[in-house]
Formats: structure tokens, sequence, C-alpha cells
């Protein structure tokens, strides 16, 4: 499956079922990214060690109103398969890295467009309720 749009999604191989990526995401918490091209860091790890910052939220808040009204199926997105990289040409933006796809044996939300969007947007709330407890558990 080949979405076009800001944030990319084109079939991968991966350790469990079949996946969906473009490249390697680069870059690390600073901006712009260190130049040893390290691994994009994860939102987790970004909120955990105190490094989500306004400028983060801003574009996690983008990535989340995308995901949201895409056509994308969200099957078990979580803090750990989102990414904080540098596209060149882009800049930084999260990236969705797994957790794509329906995870069903009945593919409710491939197969409608509303329970595809509520159950993002489900998804989605959960996402931001453990990033507030987990900026909140730093202390």
């Amino acid at each position: 499956a080949k979405i076009v749009s800001r944030f990319f999604i084109v079939p991968t191989a991966t350790d469990g079922p079949r996946g969906r990526a473009r490249r390697r995401i680069r870059g690390g918490p600073s901006n712009p990214p260190q130049p040893n091209g390290e691994i994009a860091p994860t939102l987790k790890s970004l909120v955990i060690e105190g490094k989500f910052d306004n400028k983060a939220r801003e574009h996690l808040r983008e990535f989340f109103e995308w995901l949201v009204e895409s056509p994308v199926v969200v099957g078990d997105l979580d803090l750990s398969n989102i990414v904080y990289g540098h596209i060149p040409g882009r800049g930084r933006v999260f990236v969705a890295i797994d957790g794509l796809g329906d995870r069903n044996l009945i593919p409710f939300n491939s197969l409608s467009r509303s329970m595809n969007h509520r159950a993002k947007r489900r998804r989605v709330n959960h996402l931001i309720r453990q990033i507030e407890y987990f900026s909140t558990a730093r202390g």
C-alpha cells in the first residue's frame, strides 16, 4: 500500500507481520539532528528523558491530526513505535515505524472509514494520556 502525503507508507519486511516503512529515520533529539546520523529516538524515550519540548509537542499534534484524517489503519500504535526524526527537505517530524494495519480477523477498520476514524481518535487519546502519565512520573 502506498499513500502519497506528507507522511509516507510503503510495504517492507519486519520480524513480525508485513510492515510498512520508507527509509531509516535518523536524527537525534537536538535540532538540527546530530551529524553522526544516529537513529531517531522513540516518542516514549523523549518523554521519559524529559526531551519532549513544546516544538516536539507541536510536531506530534500535526502527526496525530494527519493520522486521524488519513485512510491509514492503526492496529497497535504505541509510544515505542513512533519516532522523532529529521527528514531532509521536511525537517523534524514524527513517523510511525510500526503498529499500522488491521489486526482483527474481520478487518472492520479497513472496511469502514467512520470506524477507522473513531478507532484512531481513541488510540490518539490513549497515547496522549500515556504521554501525560510518563511526563508526571518523571517528577
